[in-house]
């Protein structure tokens, strides 16, 4: 009996470190500002599946047992603009998990690790050829109730803080004329080609490692408010800082579309976008190999 209960912590105890997929929580609009009073709404679905992982050498490996890992996550994600160069970030995401080998199948749901902070414009230089922006932001990380030994487990269940310092530049600005809400013809400036990086440092409670998180994005104005974008996510868990190291890289890549033909992430009032992303984690330890799907929707008041 010792040995039967010993074999099945063990096994969820793999489930748990293999099963959490690679997720980074970027800032929303990345170094980029909304104006005073101004909001966006996202909802990021996201479709995510793996049957092999990473193992501590980085090298690729089936599951145990054949077994498979799926889940379904929406995040709602709201960024307020308390002033010009302030803004307050809100994410409370929610998922359904699945985990099934030839030994076992479990299914779990709920809510994930509310996140909340802010971000801070520190430098903006703007003009009728580019933009380029500097920012750092701060998020606490708050589990939403559940368990770590739930069977898939949603999350690590232990609170963070992290900071990131975001940088952002556009290129190929051109001035078009618009026509506006009230039927006038008003003047707009919009951006070809824009990338952006974030590089920061997580700090995780409960004797989990603490992680350095990087993040980048670019994306290229096609035309007709079509733009092709791509991301990189990544994490990497400093040695002796805790336990349950973890790294990964993630790729993502997709069209966007913007209600105003810019390919620059934060737009104004009354704008909107849609992006549908594919991603693959490219580089990992002790993580699971996913493909994903991204579903992005963004509102812009």
């Amino acid at each position: 009996m010792q040995r039967f209960r010993t074999a099945a912590w063990f096994r969820l105890i793999l489930v748990t470190v293999t099963t959490i997929p690679a997720s980074g929580v970027p800032a929303l609009g990345g170094a980029w500002t909304l104006g005073k009073g101004e909001t966006s709404i996202e909802s990021y679905l996201s479709r995510y599946g793996a049957d092999r992982d990473f193992d501590g050498r980085g090298n690729v490996r089936r599951k145990p047992n054949g077994g498979k890992y799926g889940e379904v996550r929406e995040e709602v994600k709201v960024e307020y603009g308390l002033t010009n160069d302030v803004n307050l970030l809100a994410y409370l995401p929610w998922k359904w998990a699945k985990y099934e080998d030839v030994n076992m199948a479990c299914r779990n749901r709920g809510l994930v690790d509310m996140r909340l902070g802010a971000k801070w414009r520190l430098y903006d230089n703007s003009d009728d050829h580019n933009d380029r922006v500097l920012s750092v932001s701060v998020l606490g990380g708050f589990p939403m109730g559940y368990r770590s030994h739930e069977c898939p487990p949603l999350g690590d269940a232990q609170a963070s803080v992290e900071g990131r310092v975001l940088y952002g530049e556009t290129f190929f600005r051109e001035k078009v004329n618009y026509k506006g809400p009230d039927g006038n013809m008003v003047e707009r400036s919009r951006d070809r080609l824009f990338v952006g990086a974030e590089v920061g440092y997580r700090c995780r409670f409960g004797g989990l490692a603490d992680q350095l998180v990087y993040f980048g994005q670019s994306g290229l104005l096609l035309g007709n408010g079509i733009s092709i974008q791509g991301e990189v996510d990544g994490v990497y868990a400093l040695p002796g800082s805790g336990r349950d190291r973890e790294d990964y890289t993630v790729l993502r890549l997709g069209p966007v579309y913007h209600s105003w033909a810019t390919a620059r992430p934060v737009l104004r009032a009354r704008d909107w976008m849609v992006g549908l992303f594919v991603g693959k984690t490219i580089l990992g330890r002790n993580t699971a190999v996913g493909h994903e799907v991204v579903l992005k929707v963004i509102l812009f008041f």
